[in-house]
């Protein structure tokens, strides 16, 4: 295999484990969202429960910029490694 191949099937595999990972980090930031939705509703009406609720939102929030541009790079990670397993041509000797 060449070295090429190689490096390009590192990163294609790279880039897959990094989408999985930030696929589950955006999972986590959803329960987490819910979570606090639902801790809040308990105090609707209630000052306390309002600023409460944006406060833990703006943590939560904090995180969304991060694991999308995790996402993104996974995703050109991989595009970058497969072309290279792909679309690597040798040069044929007639």
């Amino acid at each position: 295999m060449h070295t090429k191949k190689v490096i390009g099937l590192f990163l294609l595999i790279a880039g897959i484990i990094i989408i999985f990972y930030a696929g589950y980090q955006r999972s986590r930031i959803g329960h987490a969202r819910a979570e606090n939705n639902q801790t809040t509703s308990m105090f609707q009406g209630n000052a306390a429960g309002g600023v409460y609720h944006g406060v833990v939102e703006g943590e939560i929030s904090q995180y969304d910029r991060p694991v999308m541009m995790l996402m993104i790079s996974g995703v050109v990670v991989a595009i970058i490694g497969g072309a290279l397993v792909f679309f690597n041509r040798r040069k044929r000797h007639k």
